[in-house]
This record gives structure tokens, sequence and C-alpha cells, in this order.
């Protein structure tokens, strides 16, 4: 496989962080923020865009190879993470010892005209939701698309939580991500250059890497749309037989029979 700019798959995934994991000492961002990302480690982190389910294959891989990363879950998007599909996987990720972080919205906060502690108020409301959900304490937040963002953080220098953009983390650090299922400039590439780097900090989005082999990166997004749909399929499938056979709906039917009968 291509280490620079390795396919989207789970089998090259397992080649990667085997390579990955032969070079640093793998953190997750709580650990890195506790020990203050000493050198030749990474911080292995993911964000969870759209299903945690998903997300459950590339955590049990970790777990085999004796790695443990960052998965960072939202209440805003368009999954409902307490939904037993996903819920059941949240738990299981952390059962394995990967750290449960909250993916959070800025836009969902009171915002700059706010006090920290409205701010931070509204942050533990959301935290406390995650915990009960992945029965973990919760104690790192990172941001959904921080770059798309068209107002400050008003989270990002609260204290209270490990926040995954803060600066600390990126001071003599690579950093490189998988968004929207590119790699940018020079990929992976920095990681194998002689002499280590000292730091790195990668970002992997699970729901892009898959049991198929490689494809156009538009073509996995109409992939990952493919299977959206069919988790919608199934609610609405799930959903006419409980109206097909509820007996509510059943007397309904009959008295709407025997109606148009006597008509």
């Amino acid at each position: 496989m291509d280490f620079n700019y390795p396919d989207f798959t789970l089998a090259s995934y397992t080649q990667l962080l085997a390579r990955l994991r032969s070079r640093w000492h793998i953190l997750r961002v709580c650990d890195a923020m506790q020990n203050a990302f000493q050198p030749q480690t990474l911080i292995l982190r993911h964000d969870l865009d759209l299903s945690p389910a998903l997300a459950l294959r590339m955590a049990d891989i970790e777990r085999s190879m004796g790695v443990q990363s960052t998965y960072f879950a939202a209440l805003h998007l368009h999954y409902n993470p307490h939904l037993p599909l996903h819920a059941d996987a949240l738990r299981h990720i952390a059962a394995m010892g990967h750290e449960i972080g909250l993916h959070y919205d800025g836009n969902l906060y009171p915002g700059a005209t706010a006090s920290v502690q409205q701010n931070l108020a509204c942050l533990d409301r959301h935290i406390h939701i995650l915990e009960e959900i992945c029965g973990r304490p919760v104690v790192s937040i990172a941001r959904h698309n921080p770059s798309l963002a068209t107002q400050s953080d008003p989270l990002q220098s609260s204290g209270t939580y490990h926040n995954a953009y803060d600066e600390r983390l990126f001071r003599d650090t690579i950093y490189m991500s998988d968004s929207c299922g590119a790699w940018r400039r020079h990929g992976l590439k920095p990681c194998w250059q002689e002499p280590r780097p000292q730091r790195v900090y990668l970002l992997i989005h699970p729901e892009q890497w898959g049991e198929t082999t490689a494809v156009d990166r538009m073509a996995h997004f109409d992939l990952m749309r493919a299977r959206a749909m069919a988790a919608y399929e199934t609610f609405f499938e799930e959903t006419r037989s409980v109206w097909r056979h509820h007996e509510g709906g059943k007397e309904h039917d009959e008295r709407l029979r025997l109606t148009r009968a006597e008509a």
C-alpha cells in the first residue's frame, strides 16, 4: 500500500496503524493533555460525523493492536446517540479503553455575548448526556467543522475540559487529517521522514473507511449516503410494521370498514 496516501479501507488502516505504532507511542487526547504531549508520541483522534456504529469496526482493530484513541461523538448531528445501535457502539468503544469525547457545535452555545459560566453550564448539560449514554466520564471536547465557523469558539478557553484544539497540542507538531476523504498536500509522507518528527496529531473519520476496495473519493461519498438511506429505510419499515399490527390501528380500520359498509 501507499503509506503516503493510503486508500480508505480497513485493511489499509490496519497496516497504517501497525507502522505508526512502530514509530510512536500512540495517545488519546486526554493522555496528551495530562502528560503535556511528550516527544515521540502521536495523538490519534476520531470524529464521528456519520455513525458511531461504523466507528466500532475501527475501534476493534485498534483494540486488537493494543492501541487506544479518542472518539468524539456528537449530540447535534443527524444520528441519534441514544438509539440503541449507536449507544451500544459508544459503550463498547469505551469498554475497549478508548476515550469518548464530545463533538460539539459552537453555534448551539450562547456565544461571545454570554459569560464563560453560561457557556460552561450549557456544555456541562451536554457532557452529562453523553456520559449517561457511554457510561464513562467525558473530559475532552472537539468543535465540529471549526474551519467553517463564522464566530469564535465560546468554549476554546474554558479550562474545564480538554479541548482537542488547544494550542499546546499543535506546538512543534505535525497535524494531518483525512477530512472529506482527502489527504492534504504531502499526505502522511512527513510521518516517515528522518529524523523522525517529535509529535504527530492524526485525525481520522471512521465512516470514510470500509471493507470495499479503494474507490474514487466522491464515489465513496455515495456509498456513505446509501448506508445512511438504508438506515432510514429500516426505520420506516419498522414503523410500517408497528402501524400494521397496532391494536388501535386495527380497531380504527375495522370501524372505518363498518362505517363504509353501512353507508
